[in-house]
């Protein structure tokens, strides 16, 4: 792994990116080690969640984004789509309304 941005007592902390040895990477903001706040994480497949972090999981709003031309707007709960939010399929067809535990 390889991390570039600010440390307090020897931990992520503040702003900054980390790659990791698969090459995904995430670059936001970090607390005592872990995501949290605002930030992008971009999976090897193409895949990127941008929106809110907490304790190294997504909760709360974001936007994700996948190489099928499809994008997700919207909640989500513990890394998964949860709440009130849209997809938007590439083929332009979009699905807006409630989802619990990722399925609408």
């Amino acid at each position: 792994m390889q991390y570039s941005g600010y440390m307090q007592d020897g931990h992520m902390h503040g702003f900054g990116k980390l790659v990791y040895e698969n090459s995904e990477s995430y670059e936001g903001d970090w607390l005592r080690g872990k995501r949290n706040g605002n930030g992008t994480y971009i999976y090897t497949d193409g895949s990127t969640f941008t929106g809110n972090w907490d304790s190294d999981n997504i909760n709360g709003e974001g936007t994700s984004t996948y190489p099928n031309g499809n994008k997700y707007i919207g909640s989500w709960v513990n890394g998964k789509i949860e709440g009130h939010g849209t997809l938007h399929l590439g083929s332009g067809d979009r699905y807006e309304g409630d989802w619990k535990d990722g399925t609408c």
